[in-house]
């Protein structure tokens, strides 16, 4: 086609970077295991959004957890020595398996 019959745009939009924050919140979320089972403290109740990224950003676990006097039971497989973040709604925590 002509280019002058051709008058589609696009726009490019450049958006700040978010860096990981650590709030005072994820700093009460800790998590201890093995490679199968995870526990997790986290100063709340019922269903929660849950996610487990390797440090480069693959998903690893995805799903709703349900925490009962602030702890929840995951089963996932994850390799030791190896860096993890956990995040439950908008926060995280780093760790690793030893």
């Amino acid at each position: 086609t002509d280019a002058t019959e051709n008058n589609q745009r696009f726009s490019i939009t450049f958006s700040p970077q978010h860096a990981l924050s650590f709030d005072e919140l994820s700093k009460q979320l800790s998590v201890y295991g093995t490679g199968e089972k995870l526990q997790i403290q986290y100063p709340t109740e019922g269903l929660h959004d849950t996610k487990i990224c390797t440090i480069d950003g693959k998903t690893i676990y995805k799903k709703t957890v349900n925490f009962t006097n602030e702890q929840a039971t995951i089963h996932v497989s994850l390799s030791e020595n190896q860096l993890y973040l956990l995040y439950i709604n908008n926060h995280y925590v780093k760790f690793a398996l030893q």
